[in-house]
């Protein structure tokens, strides 16, 4: 290559333009001239910089650590450019492999609440971040499972006053209520028929069963329901005086089976159906909730932020700290170390209280309702399947165990007291003055 082609290079290409081509005509950066040495000076910003007589390209294409060029024409010593210098973390490696980290996988959603994330590279450094959460773009459609859809409606069939259900399965369900009611479907809500015999005054507060021919219901009078095989309900004898209701019944199987009420009252069997124990549960307070992941891990909850624990069949129950004087109505969860417990306070109750833990029980995290409601009581179907119900027909539900809760719509202003499901596509919810409602 010729000087006068150098020349006229060094008046109209980049140092790198002209690097390349000395490279391809195989020619040493040597040959440039310093000759014509108004050209190229650091005040012309459309000229080349000279290279000084020792400047080369290493192997790489790269500037020696002498004379990397800086904005205004200069080798900067203390910026080296060479193949060892080390490469910026938000920026991409000599090699082309960004030196971040992506948190997520291309394409990637996921739920903020009832919002949407798309997983993107939204600051432009070669890796992948969660991008702020937006409205999902279709009116009504909320986020869930980590997409947008319209949620199912909730459809109402009889109505009533209910306090709690509880089924076997989908094609078993009881319902029960005020004056004894008893009502049962086997047709997933389409029909129920009436099982509540001779009428009173008395709530049935809530039902449990171990299957479908072992189901409890108790209430008010101290009331214990049985139902085994046939279609009768029989009246058990528990030693409990009248004067005092249950208020909730749970077992771990046919053969360990716990109702709670007014003044510290537990009550155990063996399932016999014949014979009540009354167990010691060290405290006055009205119990609300009872729950377990196991014969040898059982709950109790109640008034003023009462936790109960015991581990060896009711012979003693040790109390938790809830860190909360809210009432506490109603507890369930996915396993031992997957536990909810909610509430509220105040008659009516206006604040949510839905408590977590994930430690069997030792610490409870508050999580954030978004609602002023209170809870009466929880259920799911997995741990990323999860309901809380409450006042004037609010039920919030979470698929991100229990980080953000997503308000769905009722179809109802009373309150709901009771609720369970089959699974996440087969749920009902009940309460005291209304329908027994369905999902979907």
């Amino acid at each position: 290559m010729t000087l006068d082609t150098i020349q006229v290079l060094r008046r109209g290409a980049s140092l790198l333009s002209i690097l390349t081509v000395l490279s391809l005509a195989g020619c040493p950066a040597a040959e440039i001239s310093d000759a014509d040495a108004g050209q190229g000076t650091d005040g012309d910003a459309g000229q080349v910089a000279d290279l000084d007589a020792g400047a080369s390209a290493d192997g790489g294409g790269h500037l020696d650590a002498g004379t990397s060029a800086d904005g205004g024409g200069h080798g900067d010593a203390g910026s080296p450019a060479d193949a060892g210098s080390s490469a910026d973390a938000s920026h991409p490696t000599d090699s082309g492999t960004p030196a971040c980290t992506s948190q997520c996988a291309s394409g990637a959603t996921q739920c903020a609440g009832s919002q949407i994330q798309h997983c993107a590279d939204t600051n432009f450094d070669g890796c992948l971040e969660w991008a702020a959460a937006a409205d999902c773009p279709v009116a009504g459609q909320v986020c869930q499972n980590g997409a947008c859809a319209t949620p199912a409606p909730w459809t109402a069939s009889l109505h009533g006053a209910f306090s709690g259900i509880w089924g076997s399965g989908a094609g078993d369900v009881w319902a029960v209520g005020y004056s004894r009611t008893i009502f049962h479907t086997a047709d997933g809500g389409k029909t129920w028929v009436d099982h509540s015999g001779v009428p009173s005054y008395q709530w049935l507060y809530d039902v449990w069963g171990s299957g479908p021919q072992d189901v409890y219901a108790v209430g008010e009078g101290a009331l214990v329901l049985h139902h085994g095989i046939g279609l009768a309900w029989d009246q058990e004898i528990t030693g409990i005086a009248p004067a005092y209701a249950f208020r909730s019944v749970w077992g771990s199987g046919s053969g360990d089976v716990y109702a709670v009420g007014d003044s510290g009252l537990i009550i155990h069997t063996t399932g016999d159906g014949v014979k009540w124990t009354q167990q010691t549960s060290g405290v006055t307070d009205q119990l609300l909730g009872v729950w377990g992941s196991g014969a040898g891990d059982v709950y109790v909850v109640g008034a003023s932020g009462l936790i109960l624990h015991t581990s060896d069949g009711g012979t003693t129950w040790t109390s938790r700290n809830s860190g909360t004087s809210a009432h506490l109505h109603g507890i369930w969860g996915s396993g031992a170390n997957d536990i909810y417990v909610v509430g509220g306070v105040g008659n009516p109750m206006p604040a949510c209280t839905i408590l977590h833990s994930t430690d069997g029980g030792h610490a409870w995290t508050p999580l954030t309702c978004g609602t002023t409601e209170a809870r009466s009581r929880v259920w799911g179907s997995g741990p990323n399947d999860v309901y809380a119900i409450g006042g004037r027909g609010s039920i919030l539900h979470s698929t991100d165990r229990g980080q953000t809760w997503v308000a769905q719509n009722s179809g109802t202003n009373i309150d709901l007291w009771g609720i369970w499901g089959s699974g996440s596509g087969d749920v009902y919810a009940v309460g005291p003055n209304g329908p027994i409602i369905h999902f979907p």
